[in-house]
């Protein structure tokens, strides 16, 4: 059994072998049959090498020996298909047999296109192998076809780009310059002498470019002349440089990006001259559709064309900054690799008192290239540069470089400058530095002189779950001297108490203390907002409401606004005194804190205004009064429960009606305003006839907010009678109907069912 599963397996090899060397005859012959000749093309030309005895074979075919139309029209389809493939494979052995077909004078008067297909090939094999035997042979029967007058456009239009492709014949070529000869032999001559950097024809070359770039628009861009500029680019020629620039720049080439891409290549190849002609387009006003491509092709240039970039900015005069605002603008259109490595190139060949030198940086820091990371790191060390430029280096190298940036942010956590050691400090407390590396560091920062560094510190610091660590937290709130650190030590404790689970243990009398003893206001603001969430958490009422009644005469108003803040809790309100909150709100002189007291007041359930309280008119009209700014929605809430529980209906009601009846008046209405009114009068339930009418003129409105609210008014106190006008609302066409139609419709069917 071994042994004849041994032989089958030889067997097997030698037939895989057998196939490996190919039999592509078959495949060859269906080059003559169109429905088979896309899937033989393919095969063959995967085949490669492996079919080029079949596929010489094929181009050995003579159509003629055939009389049967039919067949003769399938093998000269074989041999054309044949040819074609042997100048791919650019096999030397396949020249003579090409060679022979395009001597023949009667296959070149009855085949031209095979004529033409064989000069394509023998180019091919020619221009990859130029000293084998027979490749001059070809090169020159093809300079020979080219020049036959006779010989067809086709047959000599396939010779010139068979001699492009041999970088030869330039001579041959240059005659088809003139005007007047076809357009497709002009555009392969000027290949031609591209390739073969036949120089004596530049000006030929300059001149059809010159006479297309001067002409009509639409033709700026035709290919003809470009073909002559991109050859006279490639002579070396310095009168292709504009024209390149041009094409580089210039919106009717914005699409073109084949041609972009080379005559960028040349320009960097003619930088000393180019930079100075992008540089007269950034500075041409003018020109400003140009700006964007020439600026990208300076940073293409290096860092000479860099620098001529921001040199730029130095055209402006004391006081004037046109310049400097164009050039900063541009360097953001330079992000490609290239162009960042110009950057930092440019950057380092200057002085320290030149001022491009920040512009650059401030471009490269923003644009944070990882491959600019040591570059990063110089910066953050090179003492010559501004402390917060340096700062931002030490942020910009920490994102990208992330855990790895451990070392260097510690040393730099010591530098002479404040910014650097916040930098340094900040990017240390961040998630991606394991605190067990950072914390020893982050607790020297604690002293440091630099207050903002102490509160970067304690952010840092707050993400430990070491209840041993809690002095360093309540150390700062007890004993720091900036209001702003004792502020942070407070926030950072919040946190920490979190994460070291201690329940307030050691942290709630120190902010019950820094309440009742800080001098600085924010300071007791942000230890009545933790004192009292740590009282609730410990159920220790007692003292919330201590808190809640001193922070309703604290004479400063960020501790009040902070209370008002927090009374949609309920364990707070429970402990108010309502009378002390209507004292303290009616005492609130500021925006600000008449706002934040209607806000504190809506949080009361409308069942406690029904009470013994004072001043409930005052109260009113301190909601009425914010009406229209930013804490208006608070005051819709708090009136309509003053004119149930409270009898403040008429006072609300008259006075609403007034401000609704004054606002749609004004010049330029306030539609938020108007809009507000609205929901009060709505909330209160007033149906008078003047309100009615108001609502139906605000329903009109251009106003999505305004128009919102007077339908919501009609659908809450009208009838069935207003219908009608709901439905003229909805068909007013214009630009307000649309996003409340469905609002209207839902009106009406309220409408509908009463």
């Amino acid at each position: 059994m071994k042994k004849r599963t041994l032989i089958l397996s030889l067997a097997a090899a030698c037939f895989s072998s057998l196939l490996g060397a190919g039999d592509f005859k078959k495949t060859v012959d269906e080059l003559g049959d169109r429905n088979t000749a896309g899937s033989a093309l393919s095969r063959l030309t995967e085949a490669g090498g492996d079919a080029f005895e079949d596929l010489l074979d094929g181009a050995r075919l003579d159509p003629a020996s055939e009389k049967d139309a039919a067949k003769q029209a399938q093998k000269s389809a074989i041999r054309l298909a044949c040819v074609r493939l042997l100048g791919t494979l650019r096999d030397t052995r396949a020249t003579n047999d090409l060679l022979k077909l395009v001597r023949d004078d009667a296959t070149r008067a009855a085949y031209p296109e095979l004529v033409a297909a064989c000069c394509t090939a023998l180019a091919k094999i020619a221009g990859a192998k130029p000293d084998a035997v027979g490749s001059a042979d070809a090169v020159a029967e093809i300079k020979k076809l080219a020049q036959d007058e006779k010989g067809g456009l086709n047959l000599r239009y396939a010779c010139l780009m068979a001699l492009a492709e041999v970088k030869q014949g330039g001579e041959i070529a240059r005659p088809f310059l003139k005007e007047g000869t076809d357009e497709t032999l002009r555009h392969a001559a000027v290949l031609v002498i591209g390739a073969s950097k036949h120089t004596a024809a530049a000006d030929e070359l300059f001149a059809i470019w010159e006479a297309q770039r001067k002409g009509e628009a639409r033709s700026y861009t035709l290919s003809l002349g470009v073909s002559a500029l991109f050859a006279l680019a490639n002579f070396g020629d310095e009168r292709a440089i504009q024209g390149l620039v041009d094409l580089s720049t210039l919106l009717e080439f914005d699409r073109e990006n084949a041609y972009r891409d080379l005559a960028r290549g040349f320009l960097k190849e003619l930088a000393a001259k180019a930079i100075p002609i992008l540089v007269e387009i950034i500075k041409d006003d003018a020109r400003a559709a140009q700006h964007n491509a020439a600026a990208r092709l300076l940073g293409e240039l290096g860092a000479e064309g860099v620098r001529a970039l921001v040199d730029v900015a130095k055209l402006d005069k004391a006081g004037e900054t046109k310049y400097g605002l164009r050039v900063e603008s541009l360097l953001f259109q330079l992000t490609n690799d290239d162009a960042i490595v110009a950057l930092m190139d440019a950057y380092k060949a200057m002085t320290p008192e030149d001022p491009s030198r920040a512009r650059l940086l401030k471009k490269i820091l923003a644009q944070r290239p990882r491959s600019a990371l040591d570059f990063f790191k110089t910066i953050v060390s090179d003492k010559a540069v501004a402390a917060t430029e340096r700062a931002m280096a030490v942020e910009t190298y920490a994102d990208l470089k992330g855990k790895d940036s451990f070392e260097d942010l510690k040393a730099w956590a010591s530098d002479d400058m404040p910014e650097v050691r916040r930098a340094a400090t900040r990017n240390l407390g961040r998630e991606f530095v394991p605190l067990s590396k950072s914390e020893e560091v982050l607790k020297v920062k604690l002293d440091d002189p630099d207050a903002e560094t102490r509160t970067l510190a304690l952010r840092g610091l707050q993400r430990s779950d070491k209840k041993e660590n809690l002095p360093l937290f309540t150390k700062r709130l007890k004993e720091d001297t900036e209001p702003s650190v004792r502020r942070t030590a407070i926030e950072a404790l919040e946190q920490f108490n979190n994460n070291a689970k201690l329940d307030g243990e050691g942290v709630y009398d120190v902010v019950k203390a820094a309440f009742n003893e800080d001098k600085d206001s924010t300071v007791r603001a942000q230890a009545l907002r933790l004192g009292i969430t740590l009282a609730e958490i410990r159920g220790d009422s007692a003292t919330t409401k201590d808190m809640v009644n001193k922070a309703l005469v604290d004479s400063e108003l960020v501790v009040r606004t902070q209370l008002y803040s927090m009374l949609f809790r309920a364990s707070i309100k429970n402990q108010i005194d309502m009378q002390k909150l209507i004292d303290a709100a009616l005492k609130e002189t500021e925006p600000q804190g008449r706002g934040d007291a209607v806000q504190a007041l809506s949080y009361i359930e409308a069942e406690k205004w029904a009470g013994k309280l004072e001043r409930l008119d005052a109260v009113a009209d301190l909601g009425l009064a914010v009406l229209g700014e930013r804490n208006s929605h608070f005051a819709v809430a708090l009136l309509p429960r003053l004119s149930e529980k409270g009898g403040q209906f008429n006072r609300i009601a008259e006075k609403a009606r007034a401000m609704l009846d004054e606002a749609l008046k004004a010049a330029n209405p306030s539609f938020t305003k108007i809009s507000v009114i609205l929901d009060v009068l709505a909330g209160v339930r007033d149906n008078n006839g003047a309100t009615f009418e108001n609502a139906r003129k605000a329903a009109k409105l251009q106003s999505v907010e305004a128009r919102r609210s007077a339908v919501k008014f009609i659908a809450a106190l009208g009838d069935k009678n207003d219908i009608s006008f709901l439905r003229e609302v909805s068909n007013l066409g214009d630009a307000t109907a649309p996003a409340l139609k469905r609002e209207i419709e839902d009106a009406i069917r309220a409408l509908e069912l009463k």
